[in-house]
């Protein structure tokens, strides 16, 4: 199951997940041990795309660095002080800054 209810986050809170679930058919009946289940959170940006663990994610060695430039909308690039550790490799996304 999934909800289509978005939430705004303050970075500077903690939050904590918790659910309830059970094994079992839609009535929760003929119980298997066996069958495994999981559960867990998608979170998404201010845009509603999801935020995957290659953007929050450290490359080792990466350097922790701040905007040179001020970013705006509608920009096509992100100019860094740093970015050292950081992946440029074509199709995929680096690691974006979350902490404010």
């Amino acid at each position: 199951m999934q909800s289509d209810d978005f939430f705004p986050v303050d970075a500077t809170k903690t939050y904590a997940l918790s659910g309830w679930a059970r094994s079992g058919d839609e009535f929760g009946l003929r119980f298997q041990p066996a069958n495994q289940q999981s559960f867990g959170i998608v979170a998404y940006d201010v845009d509603l795309l999801p935020i995957s663990p290659q953007h929050v994610l450290r490359f080792p060695g990466a350097t922790d660095t701040t905007l040179a430039a001020m970013l705006n909308p509608g920009d096509a690039a992100i100019v860094l002080t740093n970015a050292t550790g950081w992946s440029n490799a074509e199709g995929t996304s680096a690691p974006r800054e979350l902490r404010h």
